[in-house]
């Protein structure tokens, strides 16, 4: 069999997670394909290693490409963009980029260089407050999540009282108090939002960061004690940003879906109440796929950034048309999506394991139990037409084996040889069904 580089790719699905930012080029070496001056540039990554090495550098060593970081926030922008024209959506959008994805100096400033006024910054905490407001221009969005002591809401009222577009999300009710005190004592007008507990949730590793059981947001109830509060205090029209977390890496579109959908109904009923809501933040969430598999698991996504656009554009649209509300400015805090093809961890190969199969099974042992015999007979018996239906039955045979090697029927050099004649099957049903 003749090896190419085509079969390279295809070896190593890379158009399936590289997302069009990593190649092979024709020497066989990785390359990172960079955005610079309006031209597309290729450079060798084993090239770098070359001049790494040369250098005396230890491994393992991280590469980054913060033009990357362009490219992946003009894709997002541009597919939000698309998306509004396509429904005559009214509102705008913007990128939140949340720091705690990396707080690295290079990365956020690079972000924000890059995004200017298209892109704001979240921060979860006191201490990432403190560095957002460092960085931030004055008319730089600002959004500030997680628990909110007196110091960290006083820090966001004072830069609000400098005229900060900064908002404060409400995310538990006992933050109100502390929030109403220090608006009382500065004499500020603040910009306030609401983080809501959707009942919705995704499947993945961290579905338990949306749902009802999620560490933030408010229930039902506790919204709408919040809204009577805000009422009573004078301040009901502060209140203007809508947020949500469904989870982190959401695989599935159709849970997407549900969402946003949910979320959408509790815009329109704030209104209803009298909460002049003007930016709909969907949080983060927007998958990578890591494994470009396109698919539901946890480490891939079963749709495009155009798709994810497309829906969280679509169903604000339908609920606000229904309900003859204003179409709100659309925030998403993706900062997985945002970063995450931007650095390639480098490092020596210190071993080299090959892949079972490819050896040729040793001869038959004269006592070996009949699943053995059989994954011996399925070998030599396979050929092109029966590949397909081979597979499914050694996966059963196999399995048979680990069973009875679990239970003490077949010994340990029976069962290796059982692994032989097993991988070397795989080896070639693979070469079979895909020549």
């Amino acid at each position: 069999m003749n090896w190419s580089i085509d079969l390279s790719r295809k070896c190593y699905n890379v158009p399936g997670w590289s997302d069009g930012h990593f190649d092979i080029n024709q020497q066989g070496h990785v390359t990172v394909r960079l955005e610079t001056e309006g031209k597309t540039v290729e450079v060798d990554l084993f090239e770098v290693a070359a001049e790494i090495q040369r250098r005396g550098l230890n491994w393992p060593v991280l590469v980054r490409c913060n033009s990357i970081l362009g490219q992946r926030l003009d894709r997002m922008i541009n597919a939000f963009a698309q998306s509004r024209e396509k429904y005559a959506y009214s509102g705008n959008y913007r990128a939140a980029y949340p720091i705690k994805v990396n707080q690295q100096f290079s990365v956020v400033n690079s972000i924000l260089e890059y995004g200017g006024s298209r892109v704001g910054l979240e921060a979860g905490s006191k201490s990432e407050l403190m560095a957002v407001l460092g960085l931030s221009k004055p008319d730089g969005l600002v959004i500030c999540n997680g628990h909110k002591d007196r110091e960290y809401i006083r820090l966001g009222l004072i830069a609000r009282k400098l005229g900060q577009p900064l908002y404060l999300v409400i995310e538990k009710l006992s933050e109100l108090d502390r929030i109403v005190k220090q608006v009382r004592e500065l004499d500020v007008e603040p910009l306030l939002g609401v983080r809501v507990r959707l009942a919705s949730i995704s499947v993945g590793n961290w579905q338990n960061t949306g749902g009802t059981k999620s560490k933030f947001g408010l229930h039902a109830a506790q919204v709408l004690q919040l809204v009577e509060r805000l009422r009573t205090e004078g301040l009901l029209d502060r209140l203007q940003l809508l947020h949500f977390h469904l989870g982190s890496q959401l695989a599935n579109l159709h849970d997407i879906r549900k969402g946003i959908h949910e979320a959408a109904r509790f815009y329109a009923e704030l209104h209803a109440l009298g909460a002049p809501i003007n930016v709909f933040d969907v949080g983060g969430g927007l998958g990578v796929d890591y494994e470009g598999t396109a698919s539901h698991g946890a480490c891939s996504m079963d749709y495009s950034l155009e798709q994810y656009a497309d829906l969280v554009v679509s169903e604000i649209h339908n609920m606000c048309v229904e309900n003859k509300l204003p179409q709100p400015d659309i925030v998403t805090e993706s900062g997985r999506a945002m970063t995450a093809h931007h650095a390639v961890l480098m490092t020596n190969v210190i071993d080299t394991e090959y892949a079972p199969g490819k050896c040729a099974p040793e001869a038959i042992l004269d006592t070996v139990p009949d699943s053995v015999c059989r994954l011996e007979q399925i070998y030599q018996q396979l050929n092109q037409d029966s590949a397909a239906e081979t597979l499914t039955t050694v996966l059963q045979v196999f399995e048979d084996v680990q069973h009875a090697y679990r239970q003490g029927y077949i010994n340990l050099g029976q069962r290796a040889l059982a692994e032989q004649f097993y991988f070397a099957i795989l080896k070639r049903v693979s070469a079979l069904l895909d020549p």
